[in-house]
């Protein structure tokens, strides 16, 4: 025992100080095979244990070599042994060379056959040899490249087959690493045993992958809007090779992809909750519609007689003449022979706009109803109500399509007059109102149109069962409008909604400042806000004796099945929710956003204090509020129009320096226009707003300028049209640039006296507006054109100046919500002006394929019915 324990600590006194020390002991070199065996146990010869199926050897060293060289061999290994803990290669790169190696898969004897290491080939403290690796990773490199050239198809078979080379590769791209999710559907059945490899990999290629992201605007934009933690193979393939470059009219496919998936919601969601028929009892007779005479209908009609002088620049069109027009009250221009534009004169300034609503896939004519102040420099007060006449103007737009240009003008076809005072708002059943206009009925049944909720500054809401204009024009033998003189018509209202009780009316609310209609089927409720800050409720179908009120006259009124105090002053907006029909927002004068569950009203959901609304939506497919602000109470830089997240933060849409008015929301689209005081028209592309957070990068990509109106004077009118068609505001800042000081102030001083304007004959007298449109067929490259410059300067930097004349404000913007239609935009303004835009450029196979299957359906549909004169079975049982 004595010499063995000697013999021991003589053998590791000789591995501590050199390998030089050579004993032909048979004893001693026993001991130290075993001392290197058990030190290290994996590194046994293929007779002592059977190799592991594609693992290869890490170190040169054989048994055979150690027992032909004796202990020198083995004083080598000890040697070794010790180094190996301090300096030894990490763990990452070891992983990586044996997963390259277990990939060729070599058959256990040519491991066993391997030749010795090269002069070059210094080996590692672990064994292997340096050269090894970096073939190994030259052999990554050229797989990566192979990958990134070969077809994206091979992807979904690569997937189906893990064992192959090929799949492996594509699991350590770093095009891979960047999709999330994608680490989850890595299938491999060697796993446990190289799931060291892959996180190491990419800890190196992250950085690398971080700074291609700040550079790459569409891949970043693409995974944050589509936002899907788990999607199929299909949507991995296509994600993964659309998002590269313009896809469709300058767009890219990050923005395509929300415009289909929002369409396709909308889709649904009107087939589930819009019905064919409902209130049949409210149809149009022509009892209730008498003719105004001409004599009588001059005070219903808007005072003025010609519009402001105004000419349009288009984008894209280069030298084209831009003379001044004027149009005379209800008069119209055809449609633009390459944009499709038209231009309509109201007589009035107009505060009230909303688009007829159809079923999908009909085939029929386009309506809008207006409503109009009388006089251009008229001042409502609102604090207190008024009575007085009224009109509300029907507008025939002809059958717009969204691959043809209209072929007529639009043409006023009658007005509706009423004295109940001006009017603030208007409202159309969103559905079950409409029916063709040739159906048969009763010789005093007219076939109608649409249901039209008409909010007056009586404080009442007045319901109107609108006839299709052919068949009331023929039943009273009437025309078209002739000599700017249209057919008017006093009609009786269906149902009066008014607050209070039967033998109490309430006249101090105020005003009714905002309305809407509950968006599900039956579509039995209204919501009316109202100056003092009550919301009413009612329930249109009801039943209810006490509810229910049989006025003098014979007519119908509708008290409140429910009243609540939402604000502390007016409320100025409200919306329903089109996902549940017992949650409603409301935007007051207070400054205060609420949401009320209307089961239980003693207490809001949610209330926020922000700024001053003017208008609000909810959009469908988005968990939260879409809200076009006043510029009161308001930040500089953070005026505008947003999107107030309820589930995921807010996002600014559209970035304005001014007070929108207005602010229009398209489910097909999933794009949102905003109008303010300027005369600006501005459209945003939104991502994909219902999951957590829109993480988008650039935003300002997704904004496009529509239309510009500015008010010139009339000594330059001639300079400032060339400019506008030139270049624009690019052009004009740096010919301001180069004037000198003395002149700058001249100009200055002149605009100013001409543009300081009090009353509306002498702004038409001194000035003319100018109207610049955008080319909307094409929406590349904008950061090179100067409509998208001159959007971008009135942003941040431009200074408007609150004393000029609002002629050129736009008070209303609404998307037509029908679907043959849904990319035409109507909005108007101070001036009285409506102009119509088509935008074309958003227009995709996807629309034009549903557009189709929907037309082909609604003929299936009514061709195998005849017309009657009461609805058929089916549509009584959608009531």
């Amino acid at each position: 025992m004595i010499r063995q324990e000697a013999e021991r600590k003589g053998c590791k006194l000789s591995q501590s100080n050199s390998q030089t020390n050579d004993d032909d002991d048979d004893d001693d070199d026993e001991e130290e095979e075993e001392k290197r065996k058990k030190k290290k146990p994996t590194r046994k010869s293929g007779a002592e244990k059977p190799k592991q199926r594609g693992r290869p050897r890490k170190s040169p060293l054989k048994e055979e070599n150690a027992a032909a060289n004796g202990i020198a061999a083995g004083g080598a290994g000890a040697a070794d042994a010790p180094v190996q803990p301090e300096n030894g290669t990490p763990k990452p790169k070891r992983k990586y060379v044996r997963k390259q190696q277990r990939t060729a898969d070599p058959p256990p004897d040519e491991a066993a056959e391997e030749p010795p290491s090269e002069a070059g080939e210094e080996p590692e403290p672990g064994g292997r040899r340096r050269r090894g690796a970096a073939k190994a990773a030259l052999k990554y490199l050229t797989l990566l490249a192979k990958e990134v050239l070969s077809h994206p198809s091979d992807d979904p078979e690569s997937k189906s087959h893990p064992g192959k080379e090929d799949s492996k590769s594509e699991r350590q791209t770093p095009k891979a690493g960047k999709r999330r999710g994608r680490k989850k559907k890595r299938a491999d059945s060697d796993s446990s045993e190289d799931k060291d490899f892959v996180p190491d990999v990419e800890e190196e290629v992250d950085p690398m992958e971080e700074e291609e992201e700040e550079e790459d605007d569409e891949d970043s934009e693409t995974d944050s809007d589509m936002g899907v933690h788990e999607r199929s193979p299909a949507v991995q393939q296509r994600s993964s090779t659309s998002v590269s470059g313009k896809q469709h009219n300058g767009l890219p496919f990050s923005m395509i992809r929300g415009i289909w998936d929002s369409a396709g919601a909308y889709r649904k969601f009107r087939e589930e909750n819009h019905s064919s028929w409902l209130f049949p009892e409210w149809l149009p007779s022509t009892r209730d519609w008498n003719a105004v005479p001409h004599s009588d209908s001059g005070r219903y009609v808007p005072q003025e007689l010609q519009s402001a002088a105004f000419s349009v620049s288009r984008e894209g069109l280069s030298k084209q003449d831009s003379p001044q027009l004027r149009l005379d009250r209800f008069c119209s221009l055809p449609a633009h022979r390459e944009c499709w534009d038209m231009v309509l004169f109201t007589g009035g300034p107009v505060w009230a706009l909303e688009w007829c609503p159809t079923p999908d896939g009909a085939p029929c004519r386009q309506y809008v109803a207006v409503a109009c102040h009388a006089g251009m420099d008229d001042l409502h007060p609102v604090t207190r109500t008024s009575s007085g006449p009224g009109l509300v103007q029907l507008w025939d737009c002809g059958e717009l399509e969204y691959n043809c240009r209209p072929d007529s003008p639009p043409a006023l076809v009658y007005g509706l007059a009423q004295d109940k005072g001006f009017i603030w708002g208007l409202k159309w059943c969103p559905s079950g109102a409409w029916e063709p206009p040739s159906s048969n009925r009763k010789a005093s049944v007219l076939p109608r149109l649409g249901l039209l909720a008409v909010a007056s500054s009586s404080g009442v809401v007045s319901i109107y069962s609108l006839p299709h204009p052919d068949a009331l024009l023929a039943s009273n033998r009437l025309t078209s409008s002739e000599n700017n003189r249209p057919p008017v018509f006093k009609a009786d209202a269906v149902v009066t909604l008014k607050l209070g009780a039967i033998k109490a009316p309430r006249h101090e609310s105020g005003l009714v400042l905002s309305l809407d209609w509950l968006p599900q089927k039956p579509h039995d409720v209204m919501a009316v806000g109202f100056y003092d800050g009550v919301v009413g409720l009612w329930d249109l179908t009801t039943k209810a004796a006490l509810l229910r009120v049989r006025e003098a006259d014979r007519s119908l009124s509708l008290l409140p099945h429910r009243c609540f105090l939402a604000h502390d002053h007016a409320v100025r907006a409200l919306a329903f929710c089109p996902a549940s029909r017992h949650l409603l927002a409301t935007a007051g004068e207070d400054r205060h956003l609420k949401m009320w569950d209307l089961r239980r009203l003693c207490d809001p959901l949610m209330v926020q204090k922000r700024f001053l609304t003017n208008e609000m939506c909810w959009p469908l497919t988005s968990p939260g509020l879409l809200i076009a602000q006043d510029c009161a109470f308001v930040a500089k830089g953070n005026q505008g129009l947003h999107f107030l997240g309820l589930s995921t933060p807010s996002y600014y849409a559209i970035q304005r320096n001014t007070t929108v008015w207005s602010m229009s929301y398209s489910e097909w689209l999933n794009c949102v226009v905003s109008a303010d005081v300027v005369g600006e028209l501005i459209l945003s592309i939104l991502p994909q707003l219902d999951h957590s957070g829109p993480l988008v990068k650039r935003n300002i990509l997704r904004r496009f300028p529509i239309c510009f109106t500015s008010m010139v004077p009339r000594e330059e009118k001639e300079e400032t049209a060339e400019v506008e068609e030139e270049g624009g505001a690019g052009v004009e800042q740096e010919k301001e640039q180069s004037r000198k000081p003395d002149e700058d102030e001249e100009v200055q001083r002149k605009k100013g006296l001409h543009l300081q304007l009090d009353t509306y004959k002498e702004g038409v007298q001194r000035s003319s507006l100018h109207y610049a449109d955008s080319n909307v067929k094409n929406l590349g490259n904008l950061e090179k054109r100067s409509p998208w410059k001159r959007m971008k300067n009135t942003e941040s930097t431009a200074k408007v100046n609150m004393d000029e004349s609002t002629l050129a404000a736009l008070h209303k913007v609404r998307f037509s919500p029908n679907m043959s239609s849904h990319v035409w935009l109507v909005s108007g303004g101070q001036a009285g002006l409506l102009r119509l835009h088509c935008l074309r450029s958003l227009i995709s196979p996807n629309a034009r394929k549903m557009i189709q299957e929907s037309r082909s359906h609604f003929s299936a549909l009514h061709s195998t019915q005849h017309h009657t004169e009461r609805p058929t079975q089916e549509q009584q049982q959608d009531i």
